[in-house]
């Protein structure tokens, strides 16, 4: 008869499900895989521990270490000078040290520092240099050789020197109906600082500009770079190896444009004249002209463009030409779109005449007199020229001009009885003649009229004395 199982609860520590899931060294022995892997964890360990005990110093190469040549505090920077060149910028070097302080060090974690304690003058210097930690590990090891020996560093003068600027501002967008005129920095030069073999080389700025919305009005905007022109050529720099201000500002005038009808101002023109029967005479060389204003409410309101004055007075010869330079006439701030430099006005060939006229005394007319003197002139004649439409000249006669003496102002002396005055006249025409003037080629028709006042007689009673 089998035994019965006596075993209490939770004494089940030895039953087969339980114990297949133990972890134990003899299970792990018994597993080939799990044996393999154990002992080579425990063959590194072994290795390890005998390496750094056998072994503790280390030797390990390196290659392209950076090279740091810095003139701060040195008595390079005190001669005002600096680096130009480092030749090579990297070296290789191999140093000695515990495992445990260089083991894990690779290039980057390396410096070579060049001595400049004895730098003062400009040239190439062969100069020496110290391996040094980056970082701020404080790591010992030793320099066991490095390549190169020393450093071949240029220094060069540290000068400041003025070039001019211009502005490269290509392709300016503009809304339709607008113009931009060369834009402008807020500076004519600017200063740039580096070694001399750099800045004299250097003889012009270029503070770029690049826009990208539509412009309808003048524009201030910052230069989005400046770029350094030696001969025309563009130059690239290390940073730090010529320093300029770059914050400079540029001002891109924007105008609107519009073509205006030309005109003219007619000067001395008779009272009775016909203006623009005399406008139709004139021939314009055009009669247009395209401008472009910075003001786009004013350009609206603008219904033309004056070109000058005609004197009429100068108004005599057939086929004259008058000549009105663009830049005398157009406004300020206005450009000439239509580069016409000058317009030319031509007077017709055929549609006017002239004659000479002579004034007598009796065309002479005063006023303002001085009530106790009576005026006469003194002048016989003189010849008056004039000019206009044929039909109207053939009918014109002396009787048809007044010699206006205006005699305000003038002072006499009230203890002379007769005295002479020398007057000028306003010549007038009679306003029947709409289509006539006077002309004189010198531009005045003022002539000098001689009047002599004479004194009223007055009786005075006596009375006697007793």
């Amino acid at each position: 008869m089998a035994k019965e199982n006596t075993s209490k609860k939770g004494e089940a520590k030895g039953s087969p499900d339980q114990e297949g899931s133990k972890f134990t060294l003899s299970k792990i022995i018994e597993n080939d895989r799990a044996a393999t892997v154990l002992s080579i964890i425990l063959a590194v360990i072994v290795w390890s521990v005998v390496t750094i005990r056998e072994f503790p110093t280390i030797t390990k190469h390196y290659d392209n270490v950076k090279v740091e040549v810095n003139i701060e505090g040195t008595s390079a920077e005190s001669a005002n000078l600096q680096v130009l060149k480092t030749d090579p910028s990297e070296i290789s070097v191999m140093i000695s040290g515990t495992r445990a302080q260089i083991g894990d060090l690779k290039s980057e974690d390396l410096i070579a520092v060049a001595d400049l304690s004895n730098v003062k003058d400009a040239g190439v210097q062969s100069l020496p240099y110290t391996v040094k930690i980056q970082s701020n590990k404080n790591i010992e090891f030793e320099v066991m050789k490095s390549e190169p020996a020393k450093l071949e560093v240029e220094f060069d003068k540290t000068i400041e020197k003025e070039i001019p600027v211009e502005v490269k501002a290509e392709n300016i967008p503009l809304k339709k109906g607008y113009f931009n005129d060369d834009p402008k920095a807020d500076r004519e030069n600017i200063v740039i600082k580096g070694s001399q073999k750099l800045v004299e080389s250097i003889d012009k700025a270029q503070a770029i500009v690049t826009l990208d919305s539509e412009l309808d009005k003048t524009t201030i905007i910052r230069a989005s770079d400046v770029e350094l022109y030696s001969n025309g050529v563009k130059k690239k720099y290390e940073q730090g190896e010529i320093t300029f201000s770059r914050n400079i500002e540029v001002t891109i005038p924007v105008y609107a444009t519009k073509s205006l009808p030309l005109d003219v101002s007619i000067l001395n023109a008779p009272d009775s004249l016909d203006v623009e029967y005399f406008r139709d005479l004139l021939t314009f060389s055009v009669k247009t002209i395209d401008v472009a204003a910075p003001d786009l409410d004013e350009l609206n309101d603008r219904k033309s463009i004056n070109v000058g004055t005609i004197n009429m007075y100068e108004v005599g010869d057939k086929g004259k030409k008058i000549e009105f330079k663009v830049e005398n006439f157009l406004p300020a701030g206005y450009r000439d779109l239509s580069n016409l430099g000058t317009v030319t006005i031509t007077l017709p060939d055929d549609k006017f005449t002239s004659i000479p006229v002579m004034m007598t005394r009796d065309n002479i007319k005063y006023i303002n007199e001085d009530p106790e003197y009576a005026y006469e002139p003194l002048t016989s004649g003189m010849s008056i020229y004039i000019v206009g439409d044929p039909d109207q000249i053939s009918r014109f006669t002396s009787a048809d001009l007044t010699a206006v003496v205006d005699l305000e102002g003038f002072k006499l002396n009230k203890n002379e009885p007769k005295e002479v005055l020398q007057t000028t006249a306003d010549i007038t025409i009679n306003s029947k003649f709409d289509k006539v003037w006077i002309y004189n080629d010198s531009g005045k028709v003022k002539p000098t009229i001689y009047t002599q006042a004479t004194k009223f007689e007055t009786n005075i009673e006596e009375t006697p004395v007793e």
